[in-house]
């Protein structure tokens, strides 16, 4: 099943104007990690939820720091309330003078219900509401507005003097949230001040469906606005062989190609029979069997492998009109040491690639 949409002629040229790095090993490394990416003249750090609280994560990042933006990459809304993700998200912008940003995404139902036991109801509409709730709050806390929110999700309406923030930073933190799907895409492009792509994502699903939903919004066509791509990109390390690393990834692709909420990506490359399969097994749990169904064409849709130059340059091929923000996972931060020179070098020349 196919997926194509025409591309709108008024669609904004995205270029990449930034190289990040992913961290997830937790608060004792994010100094470490925070300072590399730093000296190596990244944009920004994005502090993962995998196994560590990505707000965590982010406080010794920005206390090592003096110009790295860090971004919670990302925090899961849904097992939150929009009270206490503003109140950190306003507490680690005032701490680090206006350097962070702020990362939502949803998650899918069964970590929402099962492993946060939270409600779930329809995941757009809520996004939307969890921003618009934010925003009242911080329009109460920044100007002086009154809090009264009532929505379908979420109804606040109290915050007294005693515990009202008073932030010390006159910016807000930018929200950007995580999308995979059309529908979630399109609020992005709308609501967000910027979309951060999943690592199950393709070159063809970004240009092909992601772009044309994200820039019919009003958001998406500003100057400022942030389009992140999380590429995977293996390279050899200390700790890893470039084949370890792709059985790893290996492992992550048919993990993601089993769940329904992703089915598109692989549609519209004519693999939905792929799909299919692989969510048999994994009812089954028979994942070792799931990995070996991503033969290598597969995998080399969703990741890059190789010499940390020869990685930049296809990630730069394949991305460096479609994104602002190309984030590259510490384990191959040699690669993105090469993203750095050759995104300064595209922005003396101007972004040329296909």
């Amino acid at each position: 099943m196919e997926h194509e949409e025409a591309m709108p002629t008024d669609r904004p040229q995205y270029a990449v104007r930034y190289v990040d790095l992913s961290h997830e090993g937790g608060m004792k490394a994010s100094a470490d990690v925070a300072t590399v990416a730093e000296d190596m003249a990244c944009g920004a750090l994005w502090t993962a939820e995998v196994r560590s609280d990505a707000f965590l994560q982010a406080v010794p990042a920005l206390a090592a720091t003096t110009t790295l933006r860090v971004a919670t990459g990302i925090v899961i809304g849904f097992a939150r309330s929009p009270m206490t993700i503003a109140q950190e998200a306003t507490d680690l912008q005032d701490f680090s003078d206006g350097r962070f940003i702020l990362g939502l995404g949803s998650q899918i139902r069964t970590h929402v219900t099962k492993r946060f036991s939270m409600p779930w109801g329809k995941p757009v509409e809520q996004m939307a509401e969890l921003l618009a709730s934010i925003r009242a709050i911080w329009s109460h806390w920044y100007d002086g507005d009154v809090l009264d929110f009532r929505g379908q999700y979420y109804r606040i309406t109290f915050n007294s003097d005693v515990v009202r923030v008073r932030p010390t930073c006159p910016t807000r933190p930018p929200i950007h949230i995580a999308a995979v799907g059309p529908r979630m895409t399109s609020l992005a492009g709308e609501a967000a001040d910027g979309f951060i792509g999943h690592s199950f994502v393709t070159e063809r699903y970004m240009r092909d469906v992601v772009l044309p939903r994200l820039t019919a919004g009003a958001r998406a066509k500003e100057p400022d606005y942030d389009v992140v791509v999380l590429a995977n990109a293996v390279v050899p390390t200390r700790h890893e062989s470039v084949e370890q690393g792709l059985e790893r990834v290996r492992a992550q692709v048919a993990m993601y190609g089993s769940t329904p909420a992703y089915r598109g990506v692989l549609d519209i490359h004519g693999l939905g029979d792929l799909h299919e399969e692989l969510h048999r097994l994994s009812k089954l749990g028979r994942w070792d069997d799931m990995a070996r169904l991503v033969d290598d064409e597969t995998l080399g849709l969703f990741t890059v492998w190789g010499e940390p130059a020869e990685v930049a340059r296809e990630l730069y091929r394949r991305y460096g009109n479609v994104a602002t923000r190309l984030r590259v996972p510490f384990a191959a931060a040699t690669a993105a040491a090469e993203l750095v020179d050759l995104v300064r070098e595209g922005a003396k020349v101007g972004t040329s690639h296909g």
